[in-house]
């Protein structure tokens, strides 16, 4: 009965020590290019204790072939299908889709085509080890279809915009085709490295964006913009309006402008005691008006900074209104020229 108790017990431990030598490290782990031709894809693999790090060491590698600036990060609290580490898990996984850690760390048009093939965990080593891959085929038309998409939205916004008289609606018209065109310019250098003919052939569908410049400055020069702002100590408001203005290429002039951007800043100070500070607390008002004083970008914001004079209250409130005008009300004005042309 012994004997037979420990012949049983032999067996399972060869059993198990079999089956341990058994699982062997993929191809791809030392040469991924020993598993997928190089012809067809870019592969790397990303190596580090942590699931989440070694795939983003992976993709960052690939990212690489672009040089582009890959941000490095040790953010890996969590995976769409990892285990937690120190789990007895050995073998290899599939994810059909990135990381979101990943996502937010590396600038995404370097993902285009960039996909976690596998995974596999070293247990001996406590290691994980992470593949990469891009088919360059793939990626290759779904760069030549977004710069397909994208030409064909910038021939309809200049289409249109040939049929307008020089007005903020011609300028948001010529503005769109422009960030398009720019956007597809800035496909083409990791494009060329991924499939050079199908890159060539992309360029042909697009406008240059040098073109549609001169197109949208001929039409700015046509349509002045006065800016007055009330309260604007050392003119910092206006300065902030006017590069506003000049990032969309819009002219600032004030003889016959045929629009204005008003600006009024309502400024007020108090003092708080224990300890004594300093606050300039204020309104901002502001509209783009065209001759028939109809609103077109209207905004408004309130706030406070405090300091340990009056002068340097006054002075921290001025450059936070001039970061708002350039931030927020920003983005109210690209909204605006969105919205004029859907």
């Amino acid at each position: 009965m012994k004997r037979s108790l420990l012949l049983i017990i032999v067996c399972c431990v060869a059993s198990l020590c079999f089956s341990k030598e058994k699982i062997s490290a993929p191809k791809w782990l030392d040469s991924p290019y020993s598993q997928y031709s190089s012809k067809e894809y870019f592969a790397a693999v990303g190596v580090d204790k942590n699931r989440n790090m070694a795939e983003l060491k992976a993709v960052e590698k690939i990212a690489g072939n672009f040089s582009r600036d890959v941000k490095s990060v040790s953010k890996a609290e969590t995976h769409m299908a990892s285990r937690q580490e120190g789990d007895s898990f050995t073998g290899a996984t599939v994810d059909s889709s990135l990381n979101r850690v990943i996502l937010s760390e590396i600038d995404q048009e370097d993902l285009i085509g960039i996909e976690l093939a596998e995974a596999f965990f070293d247990e001996k080593h406590d290691t994980w080890y992470a593949l990469a891959l891009m088919n360059k085929e793939k990626t290759a038309d779904l760069y030549f279809e977004l710069v397909k998409k994208n030409s064909s939205a910038i021939k309809l916004l200049v289409a249109s915009s040939e049929k307008l008289e020089p007005s903020m609606r011609k300028i948001a018209y010529q503005y769109r085709a422009l960030k398009l065109a720019q956007l597809n310019e800035s496909y083409f250098p990791r494009f060329f490295i991924i499939h050079p003919e199908k890159c060539e052939n992309a360029k042909k569908l697009n406008v240059s964006s040098d073109s549609l410049r001169l197109s949208l400055d001929k039409t700015a020069v046509q349509v002045p913009v006065e800016v007055s702002v009330t309260n604007d100590k050392n003119a910092i408001a206006e300065t902030a309006c006017e590069e506003l203005l000049k990032s969309f290429g819009i002219v600032v002039n004030s003889k016959n402008p045929k629009y204005s951007l008003n600006f009024e800043i309502n400024p007020s100070y108090r003092t708080v005691q224990n300890p004594l500070i300093y606050y300039c607390e204020f309104t901002i008002s502001a509209d783009l008006k065209s001759k028939s004083d109809s609103k077109l970008v209207p905004w408004s914001f309130s706030g406070r900074a405090g300091g340990k004079n009056e002068e340097l209250a006054k002075q921290k409130a001025y450059s936070l209104i001039a970061e708002k005008i350039k931030t927020d009300y920003l983005k109210v004005f690209e909204e605006y020229f969105y919205g004029e042309t859907e």
